[in-house]
């Protein structure tokens, strides 16, 4: 696509930018599909086209909402999308591309698991027979003509007269210089936060207080983990393949609630995950973890203040101390874990996810795979 970015463009291309972005939304996206194919018919871009804007355009600046703990789930407003993405596109050039290259693989998996369908929605049998393939996204630093790019200096290189060969000798010198400075910036945070876990865990556990385990009982705290990090007991931090796990494990929202006084998805993930990988789960072990994640907990605002741990959620939401809790109280509590200000004690979206999970631990469903922390294999 070599058309510029001027004001008919972005006229055209918006509705386009509104129904790809809704692939992204943390909710059950095949309820869109039809809405999502009549806009791609309707802006007459062809399926490559396609194909380029949810590559370099809309997944760069919506992948970070699949990695946030406090996700969207209902549709942008078209202005908020029009916002985001050229915020994305005005960026410098090298920036630009260390995002695509950071949202790859959340694209290709969101394309694994809608693009067929949106495609044969839209074109039926004229249909492309492939889904877009994984692949460094392209650099068009000629035809992007949004305001003035001056960062990216190339003197002795015309943009213009360069081959294929060319051009792709460039792009993967680009990604070589950006993949080895990511490397050394990334391995320069985890030492920083090796050198601080020491005083890091002093103030959690002074903050902490006794350890909550003890006032639970065993099948609580499995249940617990079977809902929140199936594969707790045996991964290394991290752990993107046991179904029902999502995004985040414990070690990794220990994590950023140590090591993180502000966190906006994106880069910030991949530093969390690396910090959970390589410090904290091997500097205290899985019971502490745990009993520090009981504590630190975020559980919402009540009144204007953040409720933190297990202790003050069983005061805040139950009017009870934690060991007074019954099973179904406790449960409210560990449903509210993914978005503790929607999902609060007393509502029905609270109550639907307790069911779900009480299904889960009575063995009459699973997950779908690693990413339905909803349950929604579990729905009634």
């Amino acid at each position: 696509m070599t058309e510029p970015m001027d004001a008919r463009t972005l006229k055209r291309r918006l509705p386009v930018w509104a129904a790809l972005s809704d692939l992204f939304l943390d909710t059950d996206v095949t309820l869109f599909y039809a809405d999502i194919a009549a806009v791609l018919r309707k802006s007459r871009y062809t399926p490559e086209d396609i194909e380029h804007i949810l590559w370099e355009e809309v997944g760069p600046a919506f992948h970070t909402n699949l990695l946030a703990d406090d996700r969207v789930w209902s549709s942008w407003p078209h202005d908020d999308v029009h916002d985001i993405i050229m915020q994305h596109l005005s960026r410098p050039s090298l920036e630009r591309y260390a995002m695509q290259q950071a949202s790859a693989n959340v694209v290709a998996h969101v394309i694994d698991q809608h693009w067929g369908a949106v495609m044969y929605e839209t074109w039926g049998d004229r249909a492309p027979q492939r889904r877009a393939a994984l692949q460094l996204p392209r650099i068009a630093l000629p035809q992007l003509t949004l305001p003035a790019l001056p960062e990216l200096r190339l003197p002795d290189i015309k943009l213009r007269q360069m081959n294929a060969l060319q051009a792709a000798g460039l792009a993967i010198a680009i990604a070589l210089v950006l993949l080895v400075g990511f490397a050394a910036y990334q391995g320069a945070a985890v030492l920083r936060a090796q050198a601080r876990t020491q005083e890091v865990l002093e103030r959690a556990w002074a903050q902490a207080g006794p350890p909550i385990s003890r006032e639970l009982q065993v099948s609580w705290i499995e249940a617990l983990l079977r809902v929140e990090d199936p594969g707790f007991r045996l991964h290394r931090g991290v752990d993107f393949t046991t179904p029902g796990q999502g995004w985040t494990t414990i070690t990794q929202a220990l994590t950023k609630r140590l090591y993180f006084e502000s966190f906006t998805p994106g880069f910030a993930k991949i530093e969390q995950s690396l910090i959970a990988r390589f410090v904290l789960d091997s500097a205290i072990s899985k019971d502490e973890q745990l009993d520090l994640f009981l504590s630190l907990a975020y559980f919402g605002d009540v009144d204007g203040r953040s409720v933190i741990g297990f202790r003050n959620a069983a005061q805040a939401y139950h009017g009870k101390a934690l060991g007074e809790l019954n099973r179904q109280e406790f449960l409210a509590l560990v449903a509210m874990l993914p978005a503790p200000n929607d999902l609060r004690p007393g509502s029905a979206a609270n109550a639907e996810r307790v069911a779900r999970i009480e299904r889960l631990l009575d063995d009459e469903c699973a997950p779908r795979d690693w990413q339905d922390v909803w349950l929604e294999a579990c729905a009634p």
